[in-house]
């Protein structure tokens, strides 16, 4: 299983879910994109919990798992896959919007 790791402020979950939902083939819609930004928005401060999504991307059927750790109100985002590669281009798009956000 390969993960990638994220701490984000939660105004920008959404932002971020969009871009990821960009790199799959048949993406996320906008139901489930707002689902899994309720689902983060919901954690409570100071736990964690995960959910698994059915994903294709690259062809390839995968189960992307969306975790959250809040701790003092600060989120941490981790993705986990068995594909290496979409971890990857996660992680890529994370760091791309980060840069994007300090410019």
């Amino acid at each position: 299983m390969h993960e990638t790791l994220m701490d984000i402020d939660l105004a920008n979950i959404k932002p971020l879910l969009h871009r990821i939902s960009l790199l799959l083939d048949d993406g996320l819609n906008d139901k489930d994109l707002e689902q899994l930004e309720k689902f983060a928005m919901g954690i409570q401060d100071n736990s964690k919990d995960m959910v698994s999504i059915s994903v294709v991307y690259q062809g390839s059927n995968e189960d992307l798992i969306f975790a959250v750790q809040k701790e003092e109100n600060s989120p941490s985002i981790h993705f986990f896959s068995e594909l290496e590669t979409l971890t990857s281009a996660i992680d890529a798009e994370y760091t791309e919007m980060s840069n994007e956000l300090v410019k």
